[in-house]
């Protein structure tokens, strides 16, 4: 879709041409860790593009109106160019890599309503050995000149770069063809070229580094966040690589997701840097790299509005009509998601496999790409305990969408690369307390193997000895242990993750599992991951590059020599008044069938018998209350399988007030101003309020007045209360703690 607008010539006549390309993600000796050598647009470019894009983004919603922005889907057309020899051999990027990698990307620009499609029905091959063996992007221009499409993103698909390391390159917005432009370095590993085509297309769409440093620095507390830095104000300041924090860089942050360990503080403030270490414009390991910010989507639409505008080029390309794929089914295998189709087409350029765990109509995301003509994709990473589902899509096209299957899936499973790899490491053999419960010693497809043959019964809250053996013993190994102890599905909870290896080894791993007294009762999964490399799995359904997993079961049962255990004790009510009614609850530990109870604050006391692991009764309590502060221990004791626990927890309990309050009996009432004397004791912080026989339409609250009497009017100084009928009257008395007696009493004539 192409937005004209009235304004098209005032644009232009602002627009400064800007044309230089953006070397993103030089490659460094680890894959999944990249820099950047590129130059950058100057401050004035800078000023001058945005204002562009940004009056761009105001036309494009004037002209479109809000609700119709919202929930649309704005679909960017690309014309992939793969460089070979003259002969047509030598591409290293597949059919199927660029459907995969394309869709990956996608799945970055989904929640914003970007989505980037296929413009023809194959790829442009572009066979030339010299373009093929010295592409530098320079001296090669005139080739790309010949081969840019005029009405799509142009990207270039290439083995290697003669001129850089770089991973790929892109061009800031401009009204020029060649800023459609942006290339990609083959890498191998398809989860970085997804981040990576990401990356480069938040250049074409006018996205700065994190890190920027042309710009002045950012400051931490974000005081001049929209002028310097990458300019967007939900990115925090990152200092990689800046010439005065030479140190902030990859070494900075481990596992996944990311976080950053350096501990680099801002001049004059310090204040310490903590970067978005998982933004797809940082340099950061770009395994986990995953996040845009609202403000970088926001960049990104203000400047597809732009490109929009230009007329060197435009972005109309159409979508290819494709015949949906048919008979779409899945299965899981592995707890892998299968998916199988009937491919019916044949000018499609690949399928998109999209998933949503939402509904059939919504929430779909791409998860990956096929090749054309494919009819099975696997999901290697689907969700855990909820129902998926899945369609089809063809990459060259903006519909043609498959029916939509779905399927109930189980637990999770990590995910690797290369399975146990060219190395083949793996898991040889796991006993717990002497038990063998592996039945092989290879790595199966899938790099997955689950064993119920055998299932060690242990006990809640003791210790029993494993070991974990390699395949072979060539090549170091770590691994890590989780269980599901509370049964839920999942291994992520506290107190679940069991061991990881110190250090990488050939040699069997031995240690100890530690059952907690809490563990549910029964069948428990057991997980076992293990991974080529320097740090232990970190992820029970993680990625990595080469290892295996393997799932084992425990059967938990009751420890009869533990002692039940009593924990968080506490009221429904935080203070209660002497004589109150609260509950009581707990929650129980080693307990298993009936227990005996007892609760008592030393007075009371309730007892009885009851199961389960969750306490609650009610209690009356007893006694006058506390001392200060007004405190009463209440204990709770539990009797099971011939132990005994407890817990205790401390009750605020309110004392009643104890003044006497004497009411004369008899007294005289005349009609105008009968007087009856009430007599109060003096008793500080106590208040008191009358009701009763009396005729006035109001009584007042008052402390007490002169030592001994309630007085119904404040102005009364006599020591009188006077009423003008006889009647029953109750006082009633709240102390300073909220607890109340009331007095009842009589006035009758004489």
């Amino acid at each position: 879709m192409r937005f004209l607008y009235d304004l098209r010539l005032q644009l232009l006549g602002l627009f400064f041409l800007i044309t230089l390309p953006v070397f993103a993600q030089k490659l460094a000796p680890a894959p999944a860790t990249l820099f950047c050598d590129a130059p950058t647009l100057t401050p004035a470019e800078r000023r001058a593009l945005e204002a562009e894009a940004a009056l761009a983004f105001q036309l494009k919603k004037a002209s479109m109106g809000k609700a119709r922005m919202a929930g649309v889907i704005s679909y960017v057309p690309i014309r992939p160019h793969i460089l070979r020899r003259t002969d047509g051999t030598g591409a290293r990027f597949t059919l199927r890599q660029i459907n995969n990698i394309i869709a990956l990307a996608n799945s970055r620009y989904i929640s914003e309503g970007i989505q980037f499609f296929f413009s023809g029905t194959a790829p442009n091959y572009i066979d030339d050995t010299d373009l093929f063996t010295n592409y530098t992007g320079v001296t090669s221009r005139p080739f790309l000149d010949d081969n840019n499409a005029t009405d799509a993103m142009n990207q270039y698909f290439v083995d290697d770069f003669a001129h850089t390391r770089a991973g790929g390159y892109a061009s800031f917005p401009s009204n020029n063809l060649s800023s459609t432009e942006s290339c990609i370095r083959y890498t191998g590993n398809e989860t970085f070229l997804g981040s990576l085509i990401a990356h480069e297309f938040g250049h074409n769409f006018n996205l700065i580094h994190t890190f920027e440093a042309t710009n002045p620095r950012e400051k931490i507390d974000g005081s001049n966040c929209a002028t310097a830095g990458d300019r967007v104000c939900d990115t925090p300041a990152d200092p990689y690589k800046w010439p005065e924090f030479p140190g902030a860089s990859e070494t900075c942050v481990s596992g996944c997701p990311l976080g950053f360990s350096c501990d680099f503080t801002e001049a004059g403030t310090g204040l310490r840097y903590n970067p978005l270490t998982n933004n797809i414009m940082s340099y950061y390991p770009s395994t986990c790299k995953s996040e845009f910010t609202p403000g970088q989507f926001s960049r990104v639409q203000a400047a597809l509005a732009l490109r929009q505008t230009h007329t060197a080029y435009s972005l109309t390309a159409l979508s290819t009509n494709v015949t949906p794929v048919s008979n779409l089914s899945a299965t899981v295998v592995n707890a892998r998601v299968v998916l199988s189709w009937t491919d019916n087409a044949n000018n499609e350029m690949g399928y998109f496999i999209e998933r949503s765990t939402i509904s059939a109509t919504d929430g779909f995301v791409p998860i990956g790409g096929v090749a054309t003509d494919a009819a099975s994709f696997t999901d290697t990473q689907p969700p855990s305990l909820v129902t998926a589902y899945y369609r089809i899509r063809p990459s060259n096209s903006t519909g043609s969408v498959s029916a939509v299957v779905s399927i109930p899936l189980g637990i999770c499973l990590p995910f690797y690369a290369t399975g146990c790899g060219p190395n083949f490491v793996g898991i040889g053999s796991f006993t717990v307390n002497v038990q063998a419960l592996s039945q092989t010693s290879s790595c199966l497809a899938g790099s997955y193997s689950q064993f119920t043959a055998v299932t060690p019964t242990v006990e809640a809250g003791n210790n029993y000895p494993f070991t974990v053996a390699p395949i072979n013993r060539w090549n170091g190994i770590r691994y890590s242990i989780w269980a599901d102890f509370n049964q839920n599905g999942s291994f992520t909870d506290p107190g679940e993750l069991l061991f990881q290896s110190p250090s990488s080894t050939t040699a069997n791993v031995s240690g100890v599992l530690s059952i907690p007294a809490s563990a549910s009762m029964g069948t428990t999964r057991l997980r076992v991951v293990s991974r080529f490399g320097s740090t232990s799995p970190a992820d029970p359904c993680g990625s990595y590059g080469e290892g295996e997993v393997e799932d084992y079961q425990l059967n938990v049962t009751p420890n009869l020599n533990l002692s039940p255990t009593v924990q968080g004790l506490a009221a429904s009510s935080a203070t209660i008044c002497a004589g109150g009614v609260t509950t009581f609850t707990a929650t129980l530990g080693n307990v298993s069938g009936l227990y005996t109870f007892t609760l008592t604050n030393g007075s009371g006391l309730v007892s009885g018998t009851a199961s389960g692991t969750a306490f609650s009764q009610l209690f009356t309590t007893s006694g006058t209350g506390g001392a200060s502060p007004p405190g009463q221990t209440v204990t709770l004791t539990v009797g099971a399988g011939g132990n005994t626990g407890w817990g205790s927890t401390v009750l605020n309990v309110g004392a009643i007030p104890t003044v006497v309050i004497t009411f004369p009996g008899s007294a005289s009432v005349q009609t105008t101003n009968g007087v009856a004397l009430v007599t109060v004791p003096p008793s500080a912080g106590l208040s008191y309020q009358l009701t009763g026989g009396v005729l006035y339409s109001r009584y007042v609250l008052v402390d007490r007045i002169n030592g001994y009497v309630l007085r119904k009017y404040m102005q009364t100084t006599d020591g009188l209360f006077p009423i003008d009928q006889y009647g029953s009257y109750t006082i009633r008395v709240v102390g300073a703690n909220g607890c109340e007696r009331t007095v009842e009493g009589e006035i009758r004539p004489h």
